[in-house]
Protein backbone atom coordinates (compact mmCIF):
# COMPACT_ATOMS: atom_id res chain seq x y z
CA UNK A 1 0.00 0.00 0.00
CA UNK A 2 1.18 3.87 -0.65
CA UNK A 3 2.50 5.46 2.00
CA UNK A 4 0.16 7.80 1.85
CA UNK A 5 -2.63 6.03 1.46
CA UNK A 6 -1.99 3.79 3.88
CA UNK A 7 -1.55 6.77 6.57
CA UNK A 8 -5.06 7.58 5.52
CA UNK A 9 -6.57 4.97 6.15
CA UNK A 10 -5.18 4.05 8.89
CA UNK A 11 -6.23 7.70 10.31
CA UNK A 12 -9.84 6.81 9.46
CA UNK A 13 -9.48 3.92 10.85
CA UNK A 14 -8.38 5.52 14.34
CA UNK A 15 -10.92 7.54 13.86
CA UNK A 16 -8.60 10.40 14.51
CA UNK A 17 -10.63 13.70 15.69
CA UNK A 18 -7.83 15.98 14.19
CA UNK A 19 -9.20 14.38 10.76
CA UNK A 20 -12.03 15.81 9.67
CA UNK A 21 -12.18 16.04 5.64
CA UNK A 22 -10.72 13.49 3.31
CA UNK A 23 -10.27 14.33 -0.78
CA UNK A 24 -9.72 11.58 -2.93
CA UNK A 25 -8.54 12.14 -5.93
CA UNK A 26 -6.27 11.21 -8.84
CA UNK A 27 -2.57 12.76 -8.18
CA UNK A 28 0.09 12.88 -10.87
CA UNK A 29 3.41 10.74 -9.71
CA UNK A 30 1.64 9.63 -6.36
CA UNK A 31 -1.23 9.51 -4.26
CA UNK A 32 -0.79 12.40 -1.85
CA UNK A 33 0.46 15.60 -2.11
CA UNK A 34 1.96 16.64 1.45
CA UNK A 35 1.37 20.19 2.07
CA UNK A 36 -0.97 21.04 -0.38
CA UNK A 37 -4.23 20.96 1.94
CA UNK A 38 -4.86 22.35 5.20
CA UNK A 39 -4.82 20.86 8.72
CA UNK A 40 -7.29 18.51 9.67
CA UNK A 41 -7.67 17.41 5.59
CA UNK A 42 -6.02 14.30 4.26
CA UNK A 43 -5.83 13.99 0.42
CA UNK A 44 -5.46 10.53 -1.15
CA UNK A 45 -6.17 7.85 -4.27
CA UNK A 46 -6.69 4.34 -3.53
CA UNK A 47 -4.92 2.27 -5.86
CA UNK A 48 -6.25 -1.36 -6.20
CA UNK A 49 -9.66 -2.98 -4.85
CA UNK A 50 -8.72 -3.33 -1.00
CA UNK A 51 -7.39 -0.02 -0.56
CA UNK A 52 -10.78 1.33 -1.98
CA UNK A 53 -12.59 -0.97 0.28
CA UNK A 54 -10.48 -0.90 3.43
CA UNK A 55 -11.26 2.64 3.44
CA UNK A 56 -14.55 2.68 2.97
CA UNK A 57 -15.58 0.29 5.85
CA UNK A 58 -13.15 2.68 7.47
CA UNK A 59 -15.16 6.05 6.85
CA UNK A 60 -18.58 3.95 7.26
CA UNK A 61 -17.52 3.45 11.34
CA UNK A 62 -15.93 6.83 11.24
CA UNK A 63 -17.36 9.54 13.69
CA UNK A 64 -15.40 12.84 12.70
CA UNK A 65 -15.24 13.18 9.50
CA UNK A 66 -17.30 15.95 8.40
CA UNK A 67 -16.48 16.39 4.32
CA UNK A 68 -15.42 13.42 1.83
CA UNK A 69 -15.08 14.05 -1.61
CA UNK A 70 -14.39 11.59 -4.47
CA UNK A 71 -12.90 13.03 -7.89
CA UNK A 72 -13.06 11.20 -10.86
CA UNK A 73 -12.17 12.87 -13.59
CA UNK A 74 -8.30 11.22 -13.72
CA UNK A 75 -9.48 8.06 -13.96
CA UNK A 76 -7.88 5.78 -16.99
CA UNK A 77 -9.18 1.83 -17.77
CA UNK A 78 -11.81 -0.52 -17.62
CA UNK A 79 -14.77 1.02 -16.63
CA UNK A 80 -16.02 -1.89 -14.81
CA UNK A 81 -13.53 -1.94 -12.69
CA UNK A 82 -13.80 1.34 -11.64
CA UNK A 83 -17.59 0.79 -11.02
CA UNK A 84 -16.62 -2.09 -9.10
CA UNK A 85 -14.14 -0.41 -7.12
CA UNK A 86 -16.47 2.77 -6.09
CA UNK A 87 -19.44 -0.15 -5.15
CA UNK A 88 -17.59 -1.43 -2.79
CA UNK A 89 -16.32 1.74 -1.52
CA UNK A 90 -19.95 3.23 -1.32
CA UNK A 91 -20.97 0.05 0.38
CA UNK A 92 -18.95 0.68 3.65
CA UNK A 93 -19.14 4.38 3.24
CA UNK A 94 -23.00 3.99 3.09
CA UNK A 95 -22.76 3.27 7.25
CA UNK A 96 -21.62 6.71 7.88
CA UNK A 97 -23.60 9.10 10.21
CA UNK A 98 -21.15 11.82 10.54
CA UNK A 99 -20.41 13.45 7.35
CA UNK A 100 -22.17 16.93 6.97
CA UNK A 101 -20.75 17.07 3.16
CA UNK A 102 -20.04 14.25 0.65
CA UNK A 103 -18.94 14.97 -2.85
CA UNK A 104 -18.89 12.48 -6.13
CA UNK A 105 -17.89 14.42 -9.02
CA UNK A 106 -16.94 13.64 -12.36
CA UNK A 107 -18.46 10.54 -12.24
CA UNK A 108 -18.88 8.95 -15.82
CA UNK A 109 -23.01 8.16 -15.96
CA UNK A 110 -21.88 4.78 -17.14
CA UNK A 111 -20.15 4.35 -13.84
CA UNK A 112 -22.90 6.31 -12.21
CA UNK A 113 -26.18 4.02 -13.19
CA UNK A 114 -23.98 0.43 -12.40
CA UNK A 115 -24.93 0.45 -8.99
CA UNK A 116 -23.13 3.38 -7.27
CA UNK A 117 -26.12 5.62 -6.38
CA UNK A 118 -28.07 2.14 -5.00
CA UNK A 119 -25.00 1.61 -2.66
CA UNK A 120 -25.03 5.40 -1.42
CA UNK A 121 -29.15 5.28 -0.98
CA UNK A 122 -28.65 4.29 3.16
CA UNK A 123 -26.85 7.25 3.63
CA UNK A 124 -28.64 9.60 1.54
CA UNK A 125 -32.06 8.43 3.74
CA UNK A 126 -30.21 8.09 7.39
CA UNK A 127 -27.66 10.45 7.61
CA UNK A 128 -28.93 12.83 8.67
CA UNK A 129 -26.35 15.29 9.83
CA UNK A 130 -25.60 15.54 6.07
CA UNK A 131 -26.22 19.49 4.68
CA UNK A 132 -23.96 19.65 1.09
CA UNK A 133 -24.41 17.17 -1.50
CA UNK A 134 -22.42 17.76 -4.38
CA UNK A 135 -22.77 15.03 -7.35
CA UNK A 136 -20.92 17.91 -9.70
CA UNK A 137 -20.91 16.13 -13.63
CA UNK A 138 -21.48 13.34 -12.29
CA UNK A 139 -25.27 12.26 -15.28
CA UNK A 140 -27.59 10.35 -14.40
CA UNK A 141 -30.06 8.37 -16.83
CA UNK A 142 -33.63 7.80 -15.68
CA UNK A 143 -32.63 4.84 -13.05
CA UNK A 144 -30.29 7.17 -11.31
CA UNK A 145 -32.72 10.12 -11.33
CA UNK A 146 -35.50 8.03 -9.77
CA UNK A 147 -33.18 6.77 -7.05
CA UNK A 148 -32.01 9.81 -6.19
CA UNK A 149 -35.33 11.12 -5.93
CA UNK A 150 -36.81 8.07 -3.63
CA UNK A 151 -33.70 8.63 -1.33
CA UNK A 152 -34.30 12.49 -0.97
CA UNK A 153 -37.94 11.41 -0.25
CA UNK A 154 -37.36 9.36 2.31
CA UNK A 155 -34.70 11.35 3.98
CA UNK A 156 -37.12 14.36 3.93
CA UNK A 157 -40.10 12.24 5.77
CA UNK A 158 -37.09 11.33 8.30
CA UNK A 159 -36.48 14.94 9.41
CA UNK A 160 -40.10 16.09 9.21
CA UNK A 161 -40.50 13.28 11.84
CA UNK A 162 -37.62 14.46 13.72
CA UNK A 163 -37.74 18.16 13.31
CA UNK A 164 -34.09 17.81 12.45
CA UNK A 165 -32.57 20.22 9.65
CA UNK A 166 -32.05 18.42 6.43
CA UNK A 167 -29.94 19.48 3.13
CA UNK A 168 -28.79 23.06 2.96
CA UNK A 169 -26.89 22.65 -0.68
CA UNK A 170 -27.31 20.52 -3.44
CA UNK A 171 -25.00 20.74 -6.57
CA UNK A 172 -26.19 18.95 -10.19
CA UNK A 173 -23.89 20.80 -12.30
CA UNK A 174 -23.66 18.81 -15.76
CA UNK A 175 -26.21 16.21 -14.05
CA UNK A 176 -28.00 16.15 -17.85
CA UNK A 177 -31.03 14.49 -16.94
CA UNK A 178 -32.93 12.89 -19.72
CA UNK A 179 -33.89 15.84 -22.06
CA UNK A 180 -37.66 15.59 -23.32
CA UNK A 181 -40.48 18.03 -23.95
CA UNK A 182 -42.18 17.58 -20.54
CA UNK A 183 -38.14 18.02 -18.81
CA UNK A 184 -39.36 15.11 -16.52
CA UNK A 185 -36.26 13.87 -14.91
CA UNK A 186 -35.33 17.28 -13.72
CA UNK A 187 -38.97 18.09 -12.75
CA UNK A 188 -39.34 15.16 -10.65
CA UNK A 189 -36.05 16.10 -8.36
CA UNK A 190 -37.00 19.67 -8.40
CA UNK A 191 -40.70 18.61 -6.95
CA UNK A 192 -38.91 16.60 -4.63
CA UNK A 193 -36.85 19.81 -3.26
CA UNK A 194 -39.81 21.60 -3.09
CA UNK A 195 -40.35 20.10 0.29
CA UNK A 196 -36.94 21.27 1.63
CA UNK A 197 -37.53 24.44 3.66
CA UNK A 198 -34.00 24.85 4.99
CA UNK A 199 -32.19 24.13 1.11
CA UNK A 200 -29.96 27.23 0.34
CA UNK A 201 -28.27 26.51 -2.12
CA UNK A 202 -29.14 24.69 -5.56
CA UNK A 203 -26.88 24.41 -8.50
CA UNK A 204 -28.01 23.04 -11.81
CA UNK A 205 -25.15 24.21 -14.33
CA UNK A 206 -25.39 22.75 -17.47
CA UNK A 207 -28.45 20.58 -16.63
CA UNK A 208 -31.61 21.10 -19.14
CA UNK A 209 -34.59 21.72 -16.42
CA UNK A 210 -37.51 21.64 -19.27
CA UNK A 211 -40.06 23.60 -18.80
CA UNK A 212 -42.13 21.47 -15.86
CA UNK A 213 -38.81 21.81 -14.19
CA UNK A 214 -38.90 25.96 -14.31
CA UNK A 215 -42.65 25.92 -13.44
CA UNK A 216 -41.64 23.78 -10.19
CA UNK A 217 -38.91 25.81 -9.68
CA UNK A 218 -40.69 29.00 -9.44
CA UNK A 219 -43.10 27.37 -7.09
CA UNK A 220 -40.32 26.30 -4.98
CA UNK A 221 -39.14 29.57 -5.29
CA UNK A 222 -42.85 31.45 -4.68
CA UNK A 223 -43.28 29.28 -1.36
CA UNK A 224 -43.18 31.76 1.39
CA UNK A 225 -41.09 28.75 3.03
CA UNK A 226 -38.02 28.82 0.91
CA UNK A 227 -34.93 29.72 2.09
CA UNK A 228 -32.89 29.57 -1.29
CA UNK A 229 -30.62 32.07 -1.44
CA UNK A 230 -27.93 31.00 -4.16
CA UNK A 231 -29.43 29.73 -7.59
CA UNK A 232 -27.19 28.40 -10.37
CA UNK A 233 -28.48 28.31 -13.79
CA UNK A 234 -25.97 28.62 -16.30
CA UNK A 235 -25.84 27.13 -19.64
CA UNK A 236 -29.20 25.90 -18.23
CA UNK A 237 -31.36 26.18 -21.76
CA UNK A 238 -33.63 29.23 -20.22
CA UNK A 239 -35.32 31.06 -23.13
CA UNK A 240 -37.85 33.81 -22.61
CA UNK A 241 -40.65 32.02 -21.77
CA UNK A 242 -38.87 29.84 -18.84
CA UNK A 243 -37.34 33.65 -18.11
CA UNK A 244 -40.70 35.13 -17.47
CA UNK A 245 -41.88 31.93 -15.17
CA UNK A 246 -38.37 32.65 -13.24
CA UNK A 247 -38.78 36.21 -13.06
CA UNK A 248 -42.42 35.67 -11.88
CA UNK A 249 -41.92 33.68 -9.01
CA UNK A 250 -38.89 36.31 -7.69
CA UNK A 251 -40.65 39.05 -7.86
CA UNK A 252 -42.39 37.46 -4.73
CA UNK A 253 -39.57 35.83 -3.40
CA UNK A 254 -37.61 37.73 -0.53
CA UNK A 255 -35.12 34.85 0.26
CA UNK A 256 -32.71 34.64 -2.99
CA UNK A 257 -29.68 36.67 -3.08
CA UNK A 258 -27.65 35.08 -5.99
CA UNK A 259 -28.81 34.48 -9.17
CA UNK A 260 -26.34 33.10 -12.52
CA UNK A 261 -27.85 33.48 -15.75
CA UNK A 262 -24.96 32.86 -17.63
CA UNK A 263 -24.75 30.99 -20.72
CA UNK A 264 -28.05 30.87 -21.78
CA UNK A 265 -27.88 32.09 -25.63
CA UNK A 266 -31.58 31.33 -26.27
CA UNK A 267 -32.17 35.06 -24.83
CA UNK A 268 -31.36 37.66 -27.58
CA UNK A 269 -33.77 40.69 -28.28
CA UNK A 270 -34.42 43.46 -25.51
CA UNK A 271 -37.59 42.02 -25.18
CA UNK A 272 -36.20 38.46 -24.32
CA UNK A 273 -34.49 40.10 -21.94
CA UNK A 274 -37.47 41.99 -20.81
CA UNK A 275 -38.73 40.15 -18.24
CA UNK A 276 -35.68 40.13 -16.12
CA UNK A 277 -35.21 44.14 -16.60
CA UNK A 278 -39.02 44.59 -15.13
CA UNK A 279 -37.78 42.60 -12.37
CA UNK A 280 -34.74 44.73 -11.54
CA UNK A 281 -36.33 48.02 -11.26
CA UNK A 282 -39.14 46.41 -8.68
CA UNK A 283 -38.69 47.60 -5.34
CA UNK A 284 -39.47 43.71 -4.09
CA UNK A 285 -36.17 42.40 -5.78
CA UNK A 286 -33.77 41.29 -3.33
CA UNK A 287 -30.98 39.93 -5.58
CA UNK A 288 -27.70 40.92 -4.30
CA UNK A 289 -25.58 39.63 -6.70
CA UNK A 290 -26.47 38.59 -10.80
CA UNK A 291 -24.64 36.90 -13.36
CA UNK A 292 -24.91 37.12 -17.04
CA UNK A 293 -21.56 36.08 -18.36
CA UNK A 294 -21.46 34.73 -22.20
CA UNK A 295 -24.86 35.81 -22.86
CA UNK A 296 -25.84 37.18 -26.16
CA UNK A 297 -26.08 40.88 -25.20
CA UNK A 298 -26.52 43.70 -27.73
CA UNK A 299 -25.82 47.22 -27.10
CA UNK A 300 -29.38 48.17 -27.18
CA UNK A 301 -29.55 45.44 -24.35
CA UNK A 302 -26.81 46.61 -22.67
CA UNK A 303 -28.52 49.84 -22.10
CA UNK A 304 -31.68 48.64 -21.25
CA UNK A 305 -29.47 47.00 -18.51
CA UNK A 306 -27.66 49.29 -17.47
CA UNK A 307 -31.29 51.85 -17.26
CA UNK A 308 -32.65 49.19 -14.64
CA UNK A 309 -29.85 48.86 -12.72
CA UNK A 310 -29.67 52.74 -12.27
CA UNK A 311 -33.11 52.27 -10.43
CA UNK A 312 -31.88 48.89 -8.27
CA UNK A 313 -30.56 49.52 -5.13
CA UNK A 314 -29.91 46.40 -3.83
CA UNK A 315 -27.43 44.89 -6.40
CA UNK A 316 -23.79 44.89 -5.09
Amino acid sequence: MNTGNESALARVNLDDPNLTELNLEYLHGDTIEQGRKAPGVCCCFPRNAGEWEALGRGIGRNTHLKAVEVDCIAWIGDENEHASLLRSFCQGLGRNRSLQRFALKFCDSDLFEKGILQELVPFLEQNSHLRVLDLCYSPMESEGTKLLCSALKSRRNKSEKSQEKSLEEIVLNGAAMESDDEGESANAILTTLKKYPHLKSLELEMTDIGRAGCTTLSSLLQSPKSKLQVLNLRDSSIDRDKLVTLTASLSKNTALRELNLSGNLSITATEGWEPLLSLLQSPTCNLKSLVLNDNSISCDVAVALANSLAKNRMLT
